[in-house]
């Protein structure tokens, strides 16, 4: 996540509690969050208290996230950390005070498949070679998490989670869109008679629990991604059948 920690909040902060400044910074040592200061030398009176070998760490891994930071979209999941007493958990941007803001940077960002095996492994093959080490990366560090979400019950397992402020935040879903013809993607559509669209109720679920943080495929399903000479090698059926 985009990480901006408002002025106010060093000036607040007492000399005891200077390690939850550490905390920040250390996710950006890490590289696991995006964090800068507005105004950025706010945190300069605070890195004089510490050690010359820690604020170079801290100062080089700040002008890393800087440089990074310029190539996000403007809807990229941030949290703008202020004194506030009123924490806004919105998306795409949060208003937290630091303690609500450490626990929730601190949360693995979950995200949702409806395979664990079959879905995760599309999800990472579809991916840049820098994009899936470090999504890899993430896991192995438990930064991130597969969730199985079962197909029918993710519609429960999402609705569940996002209840908990920290994790609907932390939260990302990929599904199949079940569709049987293209009209079933437009956004007029509705199902009339016998019609059924797993993908289109799963979407009315996910929608307004994780704006932006969801991917429900084009296609019916993960399997329709296969590549032609995969499927080609695959069926052993008449040879129009892959185009169809």
């Amino acid at each position: 996540m985009r990480v901006i920690v408002s002025g106010e909040v060093l000036s607040t902060v007492a000399i005891t509690d200077h390690f939850k400044i550490h905390q920040l910074l250390l996710y950006a040592v890490e590289g696991r969050h995006i964090v800068s200061f507005d105004p950025p030398e706010a945190l300069d009176t605070c890195l004089e208290d510490f050690s010359p070998t820690i604020r170079a760490a801290y100062k080089n891994a700040l002008e890393q996230t800087a440089r990074e930071a310029t190539r996000l979209p403007d809807n990229f999941a941030t949290v703008l950390v202020k004194p506030t007493t009123t924490p806004r958990w919105e998306n795409p941007v949060a208003e937290l005070p630091l303690d609500k803001a450490l626990a929730l940077l601190g949360e693995p960002l979950g995200i949702f498949v409806e395979d664990t095996r079959n879905d995760w492994c599309f999800l990472l093959g579809i991916m840049r070679p820098p994009e899936r080490k470090r999504v890899q990366d993430a896991v192995t560090k438990g930064w991130a998490k597969p969730l199985h979400g079962g197909g029918s019950t993710l519609k429960s397992q999402i609705a569940s989670r996002s209840v908990e402020e920290y994790k609907n935040l932390r939260t990302f879903a990929l599904f199949d869109s079940d569709r049987r013809h293209p009209d079933e993607l437009a956004p007029t559509w509705i199902p009339t008679g016998r019609e059924q669209c797993a993908g289109y109720d799963i979407e009315k679920i996910v929608h307004p629990h994780l704006p932006n943080r969801y991917w429900m495929l084009n296609r019916r399903s993960i399997e329709s991604y296969m590549p032609r000479t995969r499927m080609n090698q695959l069926m052993n059926v008449h040879p129009d059948a892959v185009d169809a």
